[in-house]
């Protein structure tokens, strides 16, 4: 089973906000939050209609005035617990920009088996831009997702590689942050790459969202045995 977007992208810059994943199986929704800040590393939390969401990746860029963004994962268990759509950020300041999108067909094991790549980059300076060293290596039928944020209010322009989303500025606007994927059909390289129309630094980070098995253990065995093996596993099973 291949991973497939399932809801639509949505940004916003406020406390809490509605955000639910539509009906569907092995899904797996993101909460990207990108913020900027005076002094030192903030530990943003997010609950998704009253499940906590696990934080699967994040960047912090320790400078004049910090920059962070992280990654959030609640999976096809935690949606199906969701009471309401409210999503609530806890431990945020007040420059800060939320982004939400969802998936089917997201391998639901959890820990590396569902993220088995995540990379990082960041900048203190207006270059490099864009940010090179976040690349990830997808396997067929992933999703590579993407979160990037620049000091200053602008707009962003993903590499081809990317499906880039709609730049939400910081409240108040003083930084901007983008959410980006990718689809991956057959494995390949994905340049995780965002270019600032204005930067004086800048943060990336990507995860990959491994497929879902497909089929069960009856599928496994006829792949891997003769069809009279097959059949006679399956009466002594029975």
């Amino acid at each position: 089973m291949a991973v497939a977007r399932l809801d639509a992208h949505v940004s916003w810059n406020t406390d809490d906000t509605s955000y639910a994943p539509s009906a569907g199986s092995n899904r797996g929704l993101i909460i990207a939050v990108t913020q900027e800040q005076g002094s030192s590393e903030d530990a943003v939390t997010v609950v998704a209609g009253g499940q906590s969401m696990t934080k699967a990746h994040t960047i912090y860029l320790a400078a004049s005035i910090d920059l962070e963004a992280w990654i959030f994962l609640l999976l096809e268990a935690g949606i199906a617990a969701m009471s309401g759509s409210v999503i609530a950020l806890t431990g945020q300041p007040t420059k800060f920009t939320v982004h939400g999108i969802s998936y089917t067909g997201v391998n639901q094991t959890g820990g590396t088996t569902t993220v088995p790549e995540k990379n990082q980059d960041s900048v203190d300076a207006s270059a490099p831009n864009p940010l090179t060293g976040s690349d990830i290596v997808a396997g067929d039928g992933s999703a590579v997702v993407a979160i990037s944020a620049s000091g200053l209010a602008a707009t962003e322009s993903w590499h081809v590689d990317m499906t880039g989303y709609t730049a939400q500025d910081g409240d108040p606007a003083s930084h901007s942050g983008s959410l980006a994927d990718a689809i991956v059909a057959t494995g390949a390289n994905k340049s995780v790459e965002n270019t600032w129309s204005s930067q004086n630094r800048a943060v990336v980070c990507a995860i990959e969202l491994a497929a879902a098995p497909v089929g069960g253990a009856e599928e496994f065995l006829g792949r891997q045995y003769p069809q009279g093996v097959m059949r006679g596993v399956m009466r002594g099973a029975a």
